[in-house]
């Protein structure tokens, strides 16, 4: 099986994405720097949801789905950084939910061509190439990538 192949994350990450670049449109960002820029007041504020319970019922309801992210966030970042993550699920549950969103939307972002094409040059984020990417985030849901 392929990297959040059936993960629902995923999707509720795609969802967000498209939210979001219709907010920074005319914002202009590296593409390697695509989804720091669109989640970065969800990393500065250290939570999505503003909420510690909510994100602790996300987290519950995301169980299943959490493995496979864990064991890619300790491969790319290495065993310490892991368990920094690991031990503070509970401790700082929104902290938490933000690097998982961190981590697959990066993940999301390379598997989109127009973004992966510009991964190391500047994205303007105008109307077109926001509809663009929203549609190349769209084709993701549900398929294998």
């Amino acid at each position: 099986m392929n990297y959040l192949e059936n993960n629902s994350i995923k999707n509720d990450v795609i969802d967000e994405l498209q939210e979001k670049l219709k907010e920074y449109e005319d914002t202009t960002s590296y593409g390697s720097n695509l989804a720091y820029t669109l989640f970065e007041s969800y990393n500065i504020d250290g939570t999505i949801t503003y909420s510690r319970y909510s994100a602790e019922i996300w987290i519950k309801n995301n169980w299943d789905s959490l493995g496979e992210i864990l064991n890619e966030l300790k491969f790319q970042f290495g065993s310490d950084y892991f368990k920094d993550i690991v031990m503070n699920i509970w401790d700082n549950p929104e902290k938490f939910m933000v690097i998982v969103y961190l981590e697959v939307a990066n993940y999301l972002f390379s598997q989109c061509s127009f973004v992966d094409k510009n991964w190391n040059e500047e994205i303007i984020l105008t109307s077109d190439n926001i509809e663009l990417i929203s549609k190349q985030l769209e084709k993701i849901k549900g398929v294998m990538i």
